[in-house]
């Protein structure tokens, strides 16, 4: 997150939790390989540009989103000359505070690793459209008692409305053969949807292993896979 604060004149917001730019190709633009630590989320508003997010090319077009996990190596951002972006960034520990950690939040980001880039439709890019108009008018409005907490829910809700396009769209993966095949994964799945049922209560790897007949050892083991 540092990388973006070396060019202020991008910024237009900036606070423990979040980050509001309006590019990010001057940040990248001589960078070999980046690993950010936050969420990105990154709409093309125009143009076009391509990207390496953990080794994989892609191509972010207008009316593209892309969301990038903490932990993400990220690569060669080239954007053409009329490329424009509207990017957010997030500390996981507001998007702890923002979404529950459920089932379906397990989907969406095991979907997102695996496709970090997305068009949005029609009807939810004009939702976003507002949102982002809404967003922008309360950050460069004069700071009152309360502000920090409105740009909190704000950026909360707009995060919430992503997921939600997402989760509608995203294919059952227990369909998938890879998924049907591959035991660890499937063991893994499992492990998730546990750790959702209680939001995470349970700390203990063998209270996990007991839950799902594995001994703690064999649990660990797939999980770190």
């Amino acid at each position: 997150i540092e990388d973006f604060k070396r060019d202020p004149h991008l910024i237009d917001y900036v606070d423990e939790n979040l980050i509001v730019l309006d590019s990010v190709e001057t940040t990248f633009r001589n960078a070999n390989l980046v690993k950010m630590d936050r969420f990105i989320i990154a709409f093309c508003m125009e143009g076009k540009a391509s990207i390496n997010i953990n080794n994989k090319n892609h191509t972010i077009n207008a009316d593209y989103c892309a969301i990038i996990l903490p932990n993400t190596i990220v690569r060669h951002l080239h954007a053409s000359e009329d490329c424009s972006f509207r990017v957010v960034a997030i500390s996981s520990k507001f998007m702890k505070e923002a979404i529950s950690s459920r089932k379906e939040t397990w989907d969406i980001g095991y979907y997102l690793y695996n496709n970090p880039v997305f068009p949005i439709n029609r009807n939810s890019s004009y939702k976003l459209y507002l949102y982002k108009e809404i967003a922008l008018t309360t950050i460069n409005e004069s700071e009152h008692a309360y502000s920090k907490e409105a740009k909190k829910h704000l950026f909360s809700a707009i995060f919430c409305e992503i997921l939600g396009a997402l989760h509608q769209n995203i294919p059952v993966q227990e369909d998938s053969p890879n998924f049907r095949n591959d035991r660890s994964m499937s063991i893994f799945r499992k492990f998730l949807e546990k750790v959702a049922e209680d939001d995470g209560s349970h700390r203990s790897v063998t209270y996990y292993a007991d839950q799902l007949c594995y001994t703690a050892k064999h649990l660990s083991t797939v999980v770190k896979k």
